[in-house]
């Protein structure tokens, strides 16, 4: 341990002047703009610090040139997830997106299990395919070498959400093989969603604390609102309502079978601006995002009478008005449109005339 010596009252007085001396020429001289270059310079030299030693690795990848680093992180601070970075030349020049889905924001983070840079959908790219485990459930994510953007490693949430459901196992062999499953699927893109779509769709808590519906077009566009009761009271309200109405559209329709069809959640705009509110008649309302609805995400529409196997995961009945046969409790029996990135399904109901 080294020992730390004690100044005498003189030198110390000396060193203290000359410290705030020094400091105060640092205050006048260094800009903002060489701080924020300082603490990356800072964060870049020691991109060592905290990695998971047996899965970080050096390694060349078809996105970059020349040599690079696979940097591994454990979670810190409260955070839910593994971080991963590339490093070129000693500096970060690329952060993975995170994988947010249940097991990952309600279990502990256990261990980072396998990490595998190959090039699974063929087309010339390296890909990285990662599995890692929350709790006692193993995690696959998969992201895709993406040269042409901005980010060269595309975090493939849908994909990864299906390779947990339907890999045989949650080894990289086991992703692999899925892949190959995926690989030959034969989707087909269409200009409307299928006939006997019903227009209005639910997503909510089954007790009616808090949903989203929504009003479906077969062209994807669609209307709807997002309401979640709070009974905190305050100065002139007694309660609170946080909701928002909205419109929007689904792109990239594409049909897998009679059963299960894709699609983009393009854009959505609000009818509020959120985070604004006011008081209206004892009520304060908050306007805020809608739970289920962010764009870019990935939907699917799965149709009755589809099977429980084809689903990503289990939906349970009655959340959001879910409903299965009950002849044959494998069949789905209730139009589902399910966002896959977010873990919202949205139970399809036909609204009656009056």
């Amino acid at each position: 341990m080294k020992k730390i010596k004690i100044l005498g009252t003189a030198v110390m007085a000396c060193a203290i002047l000359q410290l705030v001396f020094s400091q105060e020429i640092m205050a006048e001289t260094v800009t903002d703009h060489d701080k924020a270059n300082m603490a990356e310079s800072t964060e870049n030299a020691n991109w060592r610090t905290g990695i998971i030693e047996d899965q970080t690795f050096q390694t060349t990848f078809s996105e970059y040139d020349g040599d690079t680093w696979f940097a591994s992180y454990a979670p810190i601070d409260g955070e839910k997830d593994v971080t991963f970075k590339i490093i070129q030349n000693d500096q970060v020049v690329e952060m993975l997106d995170s994988l947010a889905t249940p097991p990952v924001l309600e279990n502990d983070f256990t261990s980072l299990d396998a990490v595998s840079f190959t090039d699974y959908n063929g087309d010339g790219d390296t890909d990285i395919l990662v599995v890692k485990t929350f709790g006692d459930t193993a995690v696959p994510v998969i992201y895709e070498g993406t040269p042409e953007k901005e980010k060269k490693f595309t975090l493939r949430t849908g994909l990864s959400v299906r390779a947990a459901a339907h890999a045989q196992t949650m080894t990289i062999s086991g992703i692999l093989d899925y892949l190959k499953t995926v690989e030959n699927e034969q989707w087909s893109a269409v200009d409307a969603l299928p006939d006997g779509t019903p227009s209005d769709f639910i997503f909510s808590s089954g007790a009616g604390a808090w949903s989203t519906s929504l009003t479906l077009n077969k062209d994807g566009s669609f209307s709807g609102s997002f309401s979640d009761s709070d009974m905190t009271g305050g100065d002139g309200y007694s309660y609170t309502v946080y909701c928002n109405d909205f419109t929007g559209s689904f792109t990239n329709l594409k049909k897998l079978n009679d059963h299960v069809y894709s699609m983009e959640l393009a854009d959505i705009q609000t009818s509020q601006e959120s985070g604004t509110q006011e008081i209206v008649d004892d009520c304060l309302k908050v306007y805020s995002e809608p739970y289920g609805l962010v764009p870019g995400s990935e939907f699917y529409l799965y149709v009755p009478e589809v099977t429980k196997s084809d689903l990503p995961i289990e939906l349970p009945e009655g959340w959001s008005m879910i409903t299965y046969s009950d002849q044959n409790p494998e069949f789905l029996t209730s139009y589902v449109l399910y966002n896959i990135e977010g873990d919202a399904p949205f139970a399809g109901y036909q609204e009656k005339q009056s």
